[in-house]
């Protein structure tokens, strides 16, 4: 009897992180990675071309629960265009992160150039029904810190 018990716990022992590898999603494929570009890359070229309110309800519109929200999308349209009155004009801009939780949730940091100093852009994308779209979108100056904090 103790050998049965040792013989199913090692049994046990022995399939738990073959099945725990399997239950792992995978990260956002290339194709995916095409579908999150596509998302955010608007919303810059919108910005660089002085289009606040283009780029923040375009790339929000995404998001049905988001679309909704108009009097929240017009607080946020003063404020992004508050970060160009105190940095200057949006110039070049660099993906410096991203991070998959699983196959349906992507955030990604970029940071950017401005006349006056430098920001962190944070995008985070979800996938529902098969399409990518808007989750929130951030900005701040901490260009030091990672996408989490």
């Amino acid at each position: 009897m103790k050998f049965r018990a040792a013989a199913l716990l090692a049994a046990c022992l022995w399939q738990s992180p073959a099945f725990a590898a399997a239950s792992l999603a995978p990260p956002p494929s290339a194709v995916d990675d095409a579908q999150i570009d596509k998302l955010i890359d608007p919303f810059f070229t919108a910005i660089r071309s002085g289009q606040t309110r283009k780029a923040v309800t375009d790339y929000m519109a995404t998001n049905a629960m988001m679309r909704a929200k108009t009097t929240e999308l017009e607080y946020v349209v003063v404020q992004t265009d508050g970060v160009f009155a105190a940095y200057g004009r949006l110039g070049d801009c660099q993906l410096n992160e991203k991070t998959a939780t699983g196959s349906w949730a992507e955030t990604r940091l970029y940071i950017c150039q401005h006349e006056k100093y430098l920001t962190r852009w944070i995008f985070t994308v979800i996938k529902l029904g098969g399409t990518w779209q808007a989750a929130t979108f951030r900005y701040d100056d901490k260009i030091t810190l990672d996408s989490s904090q």
